[in-house]
């Protein structure tokens, strides 16, 4: 189990995870899409600045990609590109939101992940 000492080097771990494990990347992607709120997933795009969800620029390819992985359809090499390349900057978010519903906290000092 690995250990951080703070916030910011459990993010980093996490960018880097995402940016070179697919796997992680969609499931970064499908918590993400799940944060974003019923309108912005009908419209595939950001409606509320809210720190939740995709971003603008992020949101209507993104938002295709999750709802082709939920209809079980087999991810394109482009879609699985833009999927290893846009999630890294969302891992704060996820740290974020796992320190606040109690999934991560920290243990003598440290974040175990």
């Amino acid at each position: 189990m690995a250990q951080f000492k703070n916030k910011s080097a459990l993010v980093n771990e996490l960018r880097y995870t995402i940016a070179n494990d697919i796997e992680v990347a969609c499931q970064a992607l499908d918590f993400i899409y799940s944060r974003q709120l019923e309108d912005e997933k009908y419209f595939e795009h950001t409606r509320h600045f809210n720190l939740m969800g995709f971003n603008k620029p992020d949101a209507d390819i993104l938002s295709k990609v999750a709802k082709a992985r939920l209809s079980s359809t087999i991810l394109t090499e482009d879609q699985i590109s833009q999927i290893k390349s846009r999630m890294p900057k969302y891992a704060r978010q996820i740290i974020n939101y796992r320190c606040k519903v109690g999934e991560l906290r920290k243990d003598h000092g440290y974040y175990n992940m």
